[in-house]
């Protein structure tokens, strides 16, 4: 699996020893339209362990949430399935452990160069270690629309020399309320008729009229309005970012 663009990627067999891969001319920019994809491979029984390290950067809209270059991983049973995507700026802390003996690390970018990333990985022992309770849910980063996102984290002592296996890092959308806005809504109204009709005496005529006026109708990029209850969720019912709903709509897929 060779580099497109950049001399990079490959079949890499792992040992307990640290490996390091990285974006092209990393910590230098790379360049728009380099793709890189490295197999990583564990020996039988065993895992593979990935951690980024080093300055993170690959270009996204982050008002969108919407990874335009990124650093793509598969760590599933089954690769033809889209995997944990990383983009923005701040490098990813919680370490990635691959389901089988095998990962595979793609590497993208479409639209822009940047600094790019590093990581290390290593084969480790697939015993599990044992998980500590979840911390309580973060703030969530955006009051409405289902644009923001919360966090909890728990902690995992290892068992020996293996490493925990164990999800440490949940995340979710929250505050699925739709935002205020103004919405047009048409009006009927009645007044007295004008031009000849106004000689009719007593005579009123009914026109439509526009007007915009405040409501809760906006969802992020990637949302539309459902009804609450077709979600499994109840009228009232406290959102993801801890507060009720003002209505029976929520911002959803």
């Amino acid at each position: 699996m060779p580099g497109y663009g950049a001399d990079c990627g490959g079949l890499l067999e792992l040992t307990d020893a640290w490996t390091r891969i990285a974006s092209p001319n990393y910590p230098e920019q790379f360049r728009e339209g380099q793709e890189c994809s490295w197999l990583l491979v564990a020996p039988a029984k065993q895992r593979v362990q990935l951690n980024f390290f080093g300055e993170f950067e690959m270009y996204c809209k982050v008002r969108h949430s919407l990874c335009m270059d990124y650093v793509e991983i598969r760590n599933s049973t089954d690769f033809a399935n889209t995997g944990m995507r990383y983009c923005c700026n701040g490098t990813p802390e919680a370490p990635v452990l691959s389901d089988t003996r095998d990962m595979l690390v793609l590497f993208r970018s479409f639209y822009r160069g940047g600094r790019g990333f590093q990581a290390r990985a290593r084969a480790v022992g697939a015993a599990d270690g044992q998980p500590g309770d979840w911390s309580e849910w973060s703030a969530c980063s955006a009051s409405c629309g289902a644009c923001g996102v919360r966090r909890r984290v728990r902690e995992c002592v290892p068992r020996g020399d293996a490493v925990c296996l164990a999800e440490l890092s949940q995340t979710e959308v929250c505050a699925r309320q739709p935002c205020a806005s103004l919405c047009a809504r048409t009006v009927t109204e009645e007044a007295p008729c004008e031009g000849l009709l106004s000689l009719l005496k007593g005579l009123r005529c009914r026109t439509e009229r526009t007007r915009m006026e405040p409501c809760r109708r906006m969802c992020c990029a990637g949302y539309t309005l459902r009804r609450a209850a077709d979600e499994g969720e109840e009228e009232g019912e406290e959102d993801s970012a801890g507060g009720a709903t003002e209505s029976d709509e929520i911002c959803a897929k």
